[in-house]
């Protein structure tokens, strides 16, 4: 087991690895919102230009997804939106370690206390 010195140096480098981890989501956002932007942008573009040269309205939209760049910008709004997950499930779990880390120095606290308390 730890001491509290060990677990107050790794709380203080998961303070950083949390600030540098919410950085890292500020720009996984904006790049998830980009993708968003670009799919929907070339989606309305591959729509439009299928309108005018006189398809079936009930046909426009799925060939406007199964053209190749339309295609390959949802692929990427799709990646986008799994890294964004997967950076706040990174949050997440830094979190819930640094929750244990404090219950482990709550630990030795009470266990400091009862010690001092009995002699």
């Amino acid at each position: 087991m730890k001491n509290p010195n060990e677990i107050l140096e790794e709380l203080s480098k998961i303070n950083e690895r949390l600030r540098t981890a919410n950085k890292d989501l500020e720009l996984t956002a904006r790049n998830k919102a980009m993708s968003e932007r670009n799919y929907r942008m070339a989606l309305a573009i591959e729509e439009l230009r299928l309108k005018a040269e006189k398809y079936p309205a009930t046909l426009i939209i799925d060939l406007a997804r199964g053209n190749e760049e339309v295609a390959n910008k949802k692929l990427d709004r799709d990646t986008q939106d799994a890294v964004y997950d997967a950076k706040k499930y990174e949050i997440n779990s830094i979190h819930i370690e640094t929750s244990v880390l404090q219950s482990m120095l709550g630990w030795y606290k009470s266990e400091f206390s009862a010690t001092n308390s009995i002699n």
